[in-house]
């Protein structure tokens, strides 16, 4: 239902109505959607994200899904610019300087004394 209704340019309206289960299930592709709308769409991007801020804020099974997807995106600049000033994001800052992850061009860097740089690639991410 939910990805039949954003092909078909009902976005708003589908995300609104959206399960909890849907969302947790599409939340990389619904931040896509939102992500890669052109520029001239500012308002509706604004408004898709309150739609689902508001969602996450309501659910906190989705909440915590939240939590992962941006730990897990966090080397995404897209996901990064879009939820920038979100409160969770910036729990998983701290928790990603905590454990010393850095992201740079080539992915993700773990930082540990007793076994040396490890590094993850994430290329074309969402």
């Amino acid at each position: 239902g939910l990805l039949m209704g954003f092909r078909k340019g009902q976005m708003e309206a589908q995300l609104e109505m959206a399960d909890v289960s849907d969302l947790v299930h599409m939340l990389p592709i619904v931040t896509s959607c939102i992500t890669l709308l052109p520029f001239g769409m500012v308002q509706n991007r604004k408004k898709l994200k309150k739609i689902l801020e508001k969602k996450i804020k309501e659910d906190q099974y989705l909440k915590m899904q939240f939590y992962f997807f941006l730990a897990s995106f966090l080397g995404c600049h897209d996901v990064k610019r879009l939820f920038r000033k979100h409160k969770i994001m910036k729990l998983v800052k701290q928790t990603s300087e905590y454990y010393n992850y850095k992201w740079n061009d080539t992915g993700l860097t773990i930082q540990n004394n007793n076994f040396g740089n490890r590094v993850y690639s994430r290329r074309g991410s969402v």
